[in-house]
């Protein structure tokens, strides 16, 4: 199955969260903590997910007090900053496309 999101051009402020679960458990809960993170408990089991250019860390997780750090805040830079190369486009012949 797909899930299709729709919004403006430019810049938005999302953060979302898709997590599988078994069919038969109840799903887990998620509670918004900031525009960057969310924390998701299941089972008397809490984790807090980080994720954006904009936080402490641009992907942590934190679990029983210890954060597991997985990308560094200074790693990518701001989306608005960073160089984007275009792949270079093959020779196409009239008949091609």
């Amino acid at each position: 199955r797909w899930l299709r999101l729709k919004a403006g051009s430019g810049r938005s402020d999302w953060l979302v969260v898709l997590m599988p679960h078994p069919s038969d458990e109840a799903p887990p809960e998620v509670e918004p903590l900031s525009p960057t993170s969310v924390r998701i408990t299941q089972g008397g089991h809490e984790q807090t997910v980080h994720l954006g250019s904009d936080g402490e860390h641009q992907a942590a997780v934190e679990r029983d007090g210890e954060t597991e750090v997985l990308i560094e805040s200074e790693a990518i830079g701001p989306w608005d900053a960073l160089d984007w190369e275009h792949p270079a486009m093959p020779d196409l012949m009239p008949w091609q496309y």
